[in-house]
Formats: C-alpha cells, sequence, structure tokens
C-alpha cells in the first residue's frame, strides 16, 4: 500500500474543517492536520482564515473512494433519482472534486 500526501493550500479553514469532516463521515481513515499562522488572524491580516490542509491518505482507499463518489453522481443524476440522493451526492461532490484536483496533478 503506497501513502500519499495531499495538500490544499489557502483554503479557508472552514472548508477545511469541513472536508476533515467529510472524510470523517465516510469512515475513510486519515491524518491530517492544518497549518496556519494564528498570529496573522489575530492580528486581522489573514481575515478569511487561509491555511494549509495537509491530508495523508493510502492510494487505494482514495480511489475506492473516488469509485464511490462516482456511483453517487450517476445515481444523484440518474433517471428517477430521488431528492435524497441528489442531497447526499451535493455533500460529497467537494471530496470528488478534490480527488480529481490531485489526479490533475493540480494538488501536490
Amino acid at each position: 500500500m503506497s501513502n500519499i500526501s495531499l495538500n490544499i493550500q489557502r483554503i479557508k479553514r472552514d472548508d477545511a474543517t469541513n472536508i476533515l469532516e467529510l472524510f470523517r463521515e465516510l469512515s475513510i481513515e486519515i491524518s491530517s492536520f492544518i497549518d496556519e499562522d494564528y498570529n496573522l488572524y489575530l492580528l486581522g491580516l489573514n481575515a478569511d482564515r487561509f491555511c494549509t490542509l495537509h491530508i495523508q491518505i493510502e492510494q487505494e482507499q482514495l480511489d475506492r473512494l473516488y469509485e464511490v463518489l462516482i456511483n453517487m453522481e450517476e445515481d444523484a443524476y440518474s433517471e428517477g433519482a430521488t431528492k435524497q440522493q441528489q442531497q447526499t451526492y451535493e455533500k460529497y461532490a467537494s471530496l470528488q472534486t478534490l480527488i480529481e484536483n490531485y489526479r490533475q496533478g493540480l494538488l501536490s
């Protein structure tokens, strides 16, 4: 198993926290930390609380998660999809975007 690092720079702290919560809800084991300069925030120089989110995950887990998210998307937009299916996919769509950005080399 190979471990990979996802580093998302200049993300709002609230967005970083939300992404970590989505991983937890899906029972995906990751190690993570949020790197921010809290002193800049206190001085008012980082009012939006931008930070860097660091995630460590197994490549196999990331691949399986991506398959699940693709299936969710297909179900959400298929004929006869329920509102619940659409809402569930919309909730986790940011994780799909994160993985796609990683695959395209947009994340380090």
